[in-house]
């Protein structure tokens, strides 16, 4: 007798009531489980965006890191291909304290 004729006489799989059985912590551990895999991997995919670098110094300089921001950022793209994005902020001047 072939063994796809033993299991046709087998009743059907109620799913309903083997999920009954389970109990509840096992289905939320894996529901939790999937969760977290599902969130690190959604965190480790790659950012297209560009880089970014902060640079802060204060007002009389401003002007000096105009042209060197621009220059940084010409050779950064040159050498790496990548586009990089710089911010800047300048602090006052004036002598902090009496």
């Amino acid at each position: 007798m072939p063994a796809d004729e033993d299991h046709q006489d087998a009743p059907p799989i109620d799913w309903r009531a083997l999920l009954r059985q389970l109990p509840l912590l096992n289905i939320l551990g894996v529901v939790a489980v999937l969760v977290a895999a599902t969130l690190v991997v959604v965190k480790n995919l790659p950012d297209h965006g560009a880089d970014q670098l902060l640079n802060v110094s204060y007002d009389p300089t401003r002007e000096l890191y105009n042209v060197v921001d621009g220059t940084f950022t010409k050779q950064y793209k040159d050498k790496t291909g990548k586009t990089i994005e710089i911010k800047r902020t300048n602090g006052g001047s004036a002598p902090a304290g009496p």
